[in-house]
């Protein structure tokens, strides 16, 4: 948790973090991903992509759009 709060306020490498945490199986962080539901992981997604601007529906066909 406390590494998305500091992903929030600093917005560095975010999307290779986050997609570190989601494939991540919980071995050696304090927080496992595992505890979090699905859908609260999605929308903390959601918002730090919209946060530093990346189109994420792009995402799906691997193109990236910085703003």
């Amino acid at each position: 948790m406390v590494l998305i709060i500091l992903l929030l306020l600093f917005h560095t490498d975010m999307v290779l973090i986050i997609l570190l945490l989601l494939f991540h199986t919980g071995h050696g962080v304090d927080y496992p991903t595992t505890t979090v539901p699905i859908l609260v992981m999605v929308l903390i997604i959601l918002l730090l992509f919209h946060l530093v601007c990346v189109d994420y529906l792009l995402l799906l066909f691997h193109n990236w759009t910085w703003c």
